[in-house]
């Protein structure tokens, strides 16, 4: 199936260069360059202060900050191509360029994108992530730099499987008109060989590559330590618009199936062998309503059993071997990969905008037991100038967890010497203050 979806996209690219090309009138490739950058203070407290989150002190970071360059032209017809580079301009990160690819547009075909680029899977959702200012709250944001997350938590927002910058082949549909005033439909699948690649690293399937981009943390170590990858990744997405009587509405529905894979280490030897996890298989349905000057979101995910281990494998009592799911409570595999709900609302007016959002997470770390999360963020943007916005966050988070899974962590940090502590209930506050400069 992935070489005939692999070759329909080729051979539509070929057919849009040889049918709508015209040289002779064709627009010099033009270069534009975007960016912002946004400077946070921030404090918070809560009740677990281990591994140097302690203080209500406050601190200061970059929030986010980015530097896009894009060299694009046009022919007479209606064929248009580009080349983006994306540097993420955060002092300290890896990798600076974390997107590049070229982009290829007709009304025949669509939008065809190869590279280092993000999947269908983060342009086409609607969901409330989307319409939180500040830096984003709960998953993308900076709240977890000062909150301890409970072990075994899941964020909530990103699917396990999405494939962040991983080197891949996107394709989004024309959008196409289901009837007179029925709105309209537009479908797009990304494929990517494999999740752990990234720009020009070499072929290797047997073990997960340099780069932690597409590689999944999310119910293992949130530092990338354990990192599960997936091969023949494919996300397929559609969404729904529609407008009726003052109102906008936008249906999304994600879905993500790949081969699972993770790397099992011998401690001794140093030995590595790639073992087969629980094939990914998760999904998302999402919904925006506009309203006026309001705006209402609504999100359900269900990660099912993906990239779980597909037996209780756990480290061995030699502690000789560390696998995938040395960080996992026993019986882990019975658990699942975790589902999540949001709901959230902004209003417009003026120069102000106001967001408020809740997030909820459940996680069966093995039969029986659970690990959960819930919060509450809320933000205000106020755009002063034209590229100069000042906003502030809250965010409220409360994370659980149980005995077995708090005990397998903290095994595991002791395994690996990382001088890191379990983290178990936890709950705290978060405020955020800050500027983003954009052009």
């Amino acid at each position: 199936m992935i070489k005939k979806i692999t070759k329909t996209l080729m051979i539509g690219s070929s057919l849009v260069l040889s049918n709508s090309l015209s040289f002779a009138e064709a627009q010099a490739p033009a270069l534009k360059m975007s960016g912002f950058t946004s400077i946070i203070a921030l404090c918070g407290d809560q009740s677990v202060k281990s591994n140097g989150k302690g203080g209500t002190d406050p601190s200061f970071a970059v929030g986010a900050s980015d530097f896009r360059l894009t060299v694009g032209g046009k022919s007479a017809g209606d064929f248009g191509y580009k080349y983006v580079i994306n540097f993420k301009t955060i002092p300290g990160q890896d990798p600076l360029v974390n997107r590049n690819y070229v982009e290829f547009d007709s009304n025949d075909i669509g939008s065809i994108q190869i590279g280092v680029v993000k999947g269908v899977d983060d342009s086409m959702t609607v969901d409330t992530y989307g319409i939180m200012g500040g830096t984003g709250g709960v998953d993308n944001g900076s709240a977890f730099n000062l909150i301890n997350e409970a072990e075994g938590v899941i964020n909530g927002v990103t699917l396990i499987g999405s494939t962040d910058t991983a080197t891949k082949i996107n394709w989004f549909s024309p959008t196409v008109a289901i009837g007179e005033n029925l709105g309209s439909l537009q479908i797009g699948l990304s494929y990517t060989p494999n999740t752990s690649h990234n720009g020009k690293g070499a072929r290797d399937n047997s073990q997960s590559g340099k780069s932690k981009f597409g590689n999944e943390t999310n119910i293992y170590s949130k530092d990338g330590i354990v990192s599960p990858f997936g091969l023949k990744n494919v996300v397929y997405g559609i969404t729904y618009k529609n407008t009726f009587g003052g109102y906008a509405l936008t249906l999304s529905a994600i879905g993500v199936s790949e081969h699972s894979r993770a790397v099992v280490t011998n401690k001794s030897t140093g030995a590595k062998r790639t073992i087969a996890l629980q094939r990914t298989g998760s999904y998302q349905l999402s919904a925006m309503l506009s309203a006026g000057q309001w705006d209402y979101t609504a999100a359900w995910l269900d990660n099912k059993k993906s990239r779980l281990n597909a037996s209780d494998i756990t480290t061995s009592p030699d502690n000789k071997i560390v696998s995938v799911s040395s960080l996992l409570s026993q019986n882990a595999n019975l658990g699942n990969s975790g589902t999540a709900w949001n709901v959230g609302t902004r209003y417009s007016f003026g120069a102000y905008q106001a967001a408020v959002g809740y997030f909820r997470t459940d996680r069966k770390t093995d039969a029986t037991q659970k690990a959960t999360m819930d919060a509450i963020c809320t933000t205000l943007d106020f755009k002063a100038l034209e590229g100069l916005k000042f906003f502030g966050e809250v965010n409220y988070i409360r994370t659980k967890t149980n005995k077995s899974q708090l005990a397998a962590a903290q095994t595991f940090y002791e395994n690996i010497a990382q001088g890191q502590q379990a983290i178990g209930n936890n709950a705290g506050t978060v405020l955020i203050l800050g500027t983003k400069v954009s052009f």
